[in-house]
């Protein structure tokens, strides 16, 4: 999630601009404050996430990473 890489320091505003030319900074600034204002709503995607990268890898050959 945008929000959350740029809330935990892995990217900043200008590296995500870099990397997806067709958003404005006010895009990112909006989903910034939106991922802000809805923790719970936030929260939620996480686990959805998580859950299924962990149902993938238990579905998967392949040994664990």
């Amino acid at each position: 999630m945008l929000g959350e890489s740029i809330c935990e320091g892995d990217q900043t505003v200008a590296e995500i601009l870099e990397r997806y030319p067709d958003l404005t900074r006010d895009r990112v600034e909006a989903a910034l404050a939106y991922y802000g204002d809805h923790p719970d709503e936030m929260e939620t995607l996480r686990a959805r996430r998580e859950a299924h990268y962990r149902a993938v890898q238990r579905n998967s050959r392949a040994p664990d990473a």
